[in-house]
């Protein structure tokens, strides 16, 4: 109290080292969830778990039936059976070749759908650290705020870090982990 007024002074409580870490988990976290489900997809079409339309069994019971063929080539069923397995055989790769052309399709919509995101959240930090860099507002901290939101959801896209410049105004970075 000075002279009657009140006075009071506002400060903006952050951890730049938690808020880094933060971004760095949640990219990872995001990343292996892709993976996983990318992964799983695969699975789906070659139904590694039932072998119903895995290349690699039809290859196995092909390889067998020629092996038997070889060894019993005057029986009509060793020869019907190397035909079966063969028409199995380019079956399932012809199936795994159509799903996984479908699935490259979905994953080129995700990608656009992503870096469609990402454009729009690199558009609002732009616009929010203008409004941070110039000051142009009484209420700097809570543009620091909304960037510090959107480096967060721009982490669950992209793999991130920053660098402080100056203790309101910050340059964020992708980093890559190969």
């Amino acid at each position: 109290r000075i002279d009657g007024g009140c006075y009071t002074t506002i400060r903006r409580d952050a951890d730049d080292g938690l808020l880094s870490d933060y971004l760095t988990k949640r990219s990872r976290a995001s990343g292996a969830s892709i993976f996983f489900g990318g992964a799983s997809k695969l699975n789906d079409i070659f139904s590694a778990d039932e072998f119903s339309h895995s290349p690699s069994e039809a290859l196995a019971k092909f390889k067998q039936s020629l092996q038997t063929y070889i060894s019993q080539s005057d029986k009509k069923s060793t020869s019907q059976a190397v035909i079966s397995n063969a028409q199995n055989l380019a079956n399932n790769l012809n199936f795994a070749a159509k799903e996984i052309q479908k699935l490259r399709k979905d994953v080129d919509a995700e990608v656009g759908a992503e870096v469609k995101d990402v454009n729009k959240l690199l558009q609002q930090l732009k616009e929010v650290e203008g409004h941070i860099v110039h000051n142009d507002s009484e209420d700097v901290y809570s543009y620091m705020d909304q960037r510090d939101a959107i480096l967060k959801e721009l982490s669950g896209h992209v793999s991130i870090t920053f660098t402080t410049v100056s203790y309101t105004h910050l340059r964020a970075h992708e980093t890559r982990e190969d």
